[in-house]
């Protein structure tokens, strides 16, 4: 077991134990596909009183079978079927007339037999194997095979388990062989809409009374396949138009779920309407925990223009940040986002039901910021802080002194530092800052708390950005805010 795929010949060696005739020796025997075969071991009769005896096969280990550990031997035992010899009287001479025609005494006493009664049959060895993978919704296949077959139905414990969720009732249950020695087993799965990683059905034989468990074959699993596509989402954080001298935005890349072990996902992205690096740079967030096991790829067939976010395993979510680069033009233009089509669409691997995106094409205007000649302009200046629980003090210039009055709103944004956290900004409502007509102080300052905490989590940063301006133009719309850890 299980049966060849093509006949097996087989050398088995036959010893006696008595004197029956039997012709002792190595033999060969061919096993057909259908797994089982028959010897005819021969016996001779005589007239010769004997104790009874035995033959015994013994399979030989050979080319292309195992022998089995609990059942290589076989022994059939042989009965002698002539009388004992009739004893003389030792005490009557064999010459007496008196005594020649009279009847042996009868025989009370059983005859002699040492022989040992022949082993009984051993217990069927029970197997299992399992059948071809399936896709949720199918119904798990094993099969079960007793060797050799049982003279009765014989009645095997299975375990039931399952990797993933596909509602199969795992647990104990019973399986009937019936003397042909093979039986079937379907295990059910379930199918439905969740996007969820492929799993397994596992089928184990239990030890149970009168069979043996296959030390090789035990257990068998069967692959299960989901069929949900995983989904893929494109967003953007809540706001409108960027500064174009360094103000940003933040993308992200959603899955419907964290990737598995021996999962990817890879979301090319398509970007319109400026040119990378001339107008707006594409990178990935950095911080504590963020795009754990996620990574940019521009090689190709990606670019800088056109890069892809890919998903390893443990991964759900990409946050990128969009950040326009300042330019001496004037004009106003809109990145545009989408995922790639064709060969760049979306992909997975291990995803047995495949990649399925949403999620509109995000637009983010970059508004321009060069004033046009002559006349004041706002702007702001990066700077650096130290994590020491004060304020930071933040100057918003004006380039001369104003014919009008000039406001313009002030509001943080974070990137790495996070606003309650690492500093208390201004994101609603904003602070405003006014220039009188006609003034020569041409500084305002805003002033933010920086928090300071006991964690080792390197320098953060985050922006002051300046926008509602009237009087005015903006100049140099962004400043970046470095705060440096001191833990």
């Amino acid at each position: 077991t299980p049966p060849p795929t093509a006949p097996l010949t087989v050398v088995a060696t036959v010893t006696a134990a008595g004197d029956h005739g039997t012709a002792v020796g190595a033999r060969t025997l061919t096993v057909p596909t259908s797994g089982t075969a028959s010897l005819t071991v021969a016996t001779a009769g005589d007239q010769a009183d004997e104790p009874h005896g035995t033959i015994t096969l013994t399979l030989n280990a050979g080319s292309g079978w195992t022998v089995s550990a609990a059942s290589a031997t076989a022994a059939v035992a042989v009965a002698d079927d002539d009388p004992p010899a009739d004893p003389q009287d030792p005490g009557t001479p064999d010459d007496d007339p008196a005594d020649s025609d009279d009847p042996p005494p009868p025989d009370t006493d059983p005859p002699d037999d040492d022989t040992p009664p022949p082993p009984p049959d051993p217990d069927p060895v029970v197997s299992i194997t399992a059948g071809p993978a399936v896709t949720e919704g199918q119904a798990a296949a094993f099969t079960l095979t007793a060797s050799p077959a049982p003279a009765a139905p014989l009645t095997v414990t299975v375990t039931v388990a399952q990797q993933g969720d596909f509602g199969t009732t795992t647990g104990a249950r019973t399986v009937t062989v019936p003397t042909t020695g093979t039986a079937s087993l379907a295990v059910a799965t379930v199918g439905d809409r969740a996007d969820e990683p492929d799993g397994a059905v596992t089928a184990t034989l239990k030890a149970g009374s009168g069979y043996a468990v296959s030390t090789s074959q035990g257990a068998a699993t069967v692959a299960v396949a989901d069929d949900d596509a995983t989904a893929v989402t494109l967003a953007a954080a809540a706001g409108g138009a960027i500064a174009e001298d360094g103000g940003a935005r933040q993308v992200t890349v959603t899955l419907g779920r964290a990737l598995a072990a021996g999962e990817t996902l890879t979301a090319p992205l398509t970007v319109t309407g400026a040119a990378a690096g001339s107008h707006y740079t594409l990178t990935l967030e950095r911080g504590d925990g963020v795009n754990s096991h996620v990574t940019l790829h521009t090689a190709a067939p990606h670019s800088a223009q056109n890069p892809a976010v890919r998903f390893a395993a443990g991964a759900r979510t990409a946050t990128l940040v969009l950040t326009a680069v300042p330019n001496g033009d004037t004009d106003e233009r809109t990145v545009r986002i989408a995922f790639g089509t064709g060969q760049r669409a979306p992909a997975g691997g291990g995803l047995s039901g495949g990649v399925a995106t949403a999620g509109a094409p995000v637009g983010t205007a970059i508004t321009n910021d060069d004033p046009p000649p002559g006349g004041p302009a706002l702007s702001v200046r990066d700077t650096a802080v130290a994590e020491n629980g004060r304020s930071l003090r933040l100057m918003v210039y004006l380039s001369e002194t104003p014919d009008t009055a000039v406001t313009v709103r002030v509001t943080t944004r974070d990137r790495t530092a996070r606003n309650g956290a690492d500093y208390r900004g201004y994101p609603t409502p904003s602070r405003t800052l006014r220039f009188a007509a006609g003034t020569r102080l041409l500084y305002r300052y805003v002033y933010i708390p920086i928090l300071d905490d006991d964690r080792a989590e390197g320098d953060e940063t985050f922006q002051a950005v300046l926008t509602h301006n009237t009087g005015a133009p903006i100049a140099h719309g962004t400043a970046t805010v470095t705060i440096t850890d001191n833990d």
